[in-house]
């Protein structure tokens, strides 16, 4: 056996490539013929040159029986095989055996067929890429077809791109680049269809929200009730989430709007989110003590989609109004158990909840028991965004400093 870590001579044609390896493996024509089953007139033409395009059938028994890199073969026969039907084969073998280098190579000489028109040939790409499950071949695939639309001056497939490699994101919530993703999409929000726009907005509304960037989720959310004037599932959770993004900063008139623009009575609503943001008006107004009762009722048919939220608000109002004793009462009769596995949204939510906990205790002057729940609030963050940003970490380091 020829040693294979040798320089090789630098091959460009099929025929050299195939003769090339099989004089490596030391085989005759007769014996790779015997090998493959392929006749040695057929495999004597690839050597020549006189076939220059051997069927795909033929190149795969080749490849296989010679251990030929396909990375090495592919760039001399996609010089000489441009049949769009031939490449996509080619391609979904190329997912299908995780060989990236090689996806992305068939892909931009897919997008180069001179057979067909680069706007079919981009829409067909794209519709291959919404078919796939494989998260990091989307990604570089819609990268792909995004430098070639740009290339070409047909944004709306950059447009299409950036939205897919987006929703393809949103497990990664917590990164900065999830985010500007999303936000490079709205540049090109025109150029998307309706339902796309709509799906754009609502991950944009949810992913702002998370964040703590209110204005942008405003700014979602009143698009996608232009875009979308149905009451249904969406338009509805929009419009809570529009009136908390109001309420959290502070603009309570906005809050009000949105809370008599959520339908009491509807297969979408819930009457929980009604009776919260109404709780929740009442405790932003001058009658504190009013708002508090009725959010203490609202636990009272409180699941798991309001109960945190409401015993935040309450935490958070009695701690201001340095009303210890209402926050004994208030963990006596609703003791907390915070889950340590959750989606990022409510891990958010929980470590805000173990930091006024902690701040409870700071008050009382029970240090380690603050500072067990400035622990747990860190490890709730962490989950949602990179531990050094929580603020819990100040309030534990005070603690520190208070002891020495």
């Amino acid at each position: 056996m020829i040693n294979r870590s040798e320089t090789p001579a630098h091959y460009t044609t099929i025929g050299e490539i195939v003769q090339k390896y099989r004089l490596q493996e030391q085989l005759t024509i007769t014996q790779l013929a015997n090998l493959t089953g392929i006749s040695k007139g057929v495999i004597s033409k690839i050597e020549t040159e006189e076939t220059r395009r051997p069927e795909l059938r033929t190149m795969r028994l080749l490849i296989q029986a010679l251990f030929i890199p396909e990375e090495e073969i592919m760039d001399a026969y996609l010089k000489v095989e441009q049949r769009t039907e031939i490449i996509e084969e080619l391609l979904d073998d190329a997912i299908s055996s995780n060989q990236l280098c090689l996806v992305q190579k068939l892909t931009r000489s897919l997008l180069s067929s001179p057979q067909e028109e680069t706007d079919k040939l981009l829409e067909k790409l794209y519709h291959h890429i919404k078919r796939m499950n494989h998260s990091a071949i989307q990604i570089m695939l819609c990268q792909v077809m995004i430098d070639y639309a740009r290339e070409h001056g047909m944004q709306v497939y950059v447009a299409k791109g950036l939205l897919h490699i987006y929703l393809s994101m949103q497990d990664r919530f917590s990164s900065p680049e999830t985010y500007h993703t999303g936000i490079s999409v709205l540049f090109y929000d025109d150029l998307l269809h309706t339902e796309e726009r709509i799906l754009l907005h609502e991950t944009l509304l949810l992913h702002a929200f998370y964040l703590g960037y209110y204005e942008v989720c405003i700014s979602s959310g009143e698009r996608i009730l232009k875009l979308d004037q149905e009451k249904n599932e969406r338009t509805i959770k929009t419009i809570y989430l529009l009136f908390h993004a109001h309420y959290l900063q502070g603009n309570f008139q906005k809050a009000a709007y949105y809370e008599q623009l959520y339908p009491g009575r509807s297969q979408y609503s819930l009457p929980e989110y009604a009776r919260l943001m109404k709780a929740l008006l009442i405790l932003s107004s001058p009658y504190k003590n009013a708002g508090l009762y009725q959010l203490k009722k609202c636990l009272t048919y409180a699941t798991d989609k309001t109960f945190f939220t409401i015993m935040l608000h309450m935490l958070e109002t009695l701690l201001i109004e340095n009303d210890l004793a209402g926050v004994e009462a208030l963990l006596r009769e609703h003791p907390i158990t915070v889950p340590l596995q959750t989606d990022c949204i409510l891990q958010k939510n929980f470590s805000h909840l173990e930091r006024l906990l902690a701040h409870f205790y700071t008050k009382k002057g029970e240090l380690q028991k603050a500072a067990h729940h400035y622990g747990k609030s860190i490890q709730l963050y962490s989950y949602a965004f990179p531990p050094h940003l929580s603020p819990s970490i100040q309030g534990l380091l005070s603690l520190t400093n208070d002891e020495d």
